[in-house]
């Protein structure tokens, strides 16, 4: 697919500018999912300290990251983009947040800052956004994690702690580090 001029990427959007912060709350395991009240406090402090956020996902993320938008006041353009015009969408924002998934594989290829909210896996079994310029949130010591390879729809123990205890100021510390962090 062919990569767009700026401005069609924006009509595309429905934005009058580039977001600054993209977030990917979904992924196909329901086990990888960070909590959505986490994902609205990070995005509602995010466009509290000025900055543009946008929520971001599959056509059957489209309904959860509205009602993120929605109460945390920011944009959902979930299902506007092709794969292709998320990497370009990506490679003019500041920072992507989101869980262990796709989104953070992109955002490693885009060679943009990124932050991993990571649940039932682990670094160990070798997932990972594959960048200098990646931040991974999780639940360390926790004697269930991992709990499979990839995730599960529910979690084995029926606790989920491993995304439930994970709070949005864990998640903003390293969120204010990569804002902060430059190559040098």
């Amino acid at each position: 697919q062919k990569v767009l001029p700026k401005d069609q990427l924006l009509a595309k959007i429905g934005l009058p500018q580039f977001p600054d912060i993209l977030i990917f709350p979904g992924s196909v395991w329901a086990t990888k999912r960070w909590t959505e009240l986490g994902y609205i406090q990070i995005a509602s402090t995010l466009r509290q300290k000025g900055l543009r956020v946008a929520l971001c996902g599959s056509e059957s993320e489209v309904e959860l990251c509205e009602r993120i938008a929605q109460k945390s006041q920011t944009s959902n353009i979930a299902s506007k983009l092709s794969l292709t015009e998320i990497l370009q969408l990506m490679s003019q924002v500041q920072l992507v947040i989101g869980n262990d998934s796709g989104s953070s594989h992109l955002a490693a290829l885009a060679e943009v800052k990124n932050i991993s909210i990571f649940g039932p896996t682990v670094l160990s079994q070798g997932y990972r956004p594959w960048s200098d310029v990646s931040w991974v949130v999780e639940m360390e010591n926790l004697g269930c994690r991992p709990c499979g390879k990839h995730g599960h729809k529910k979690c084995p123990l029926g606790s989920h702690e491993c995304m439930k205890h994970i709070s949005d100021e864990q998640v903003m510390v390293s969120v204010t580090e990569a804002l902060r962090y430059s190559k040098k």
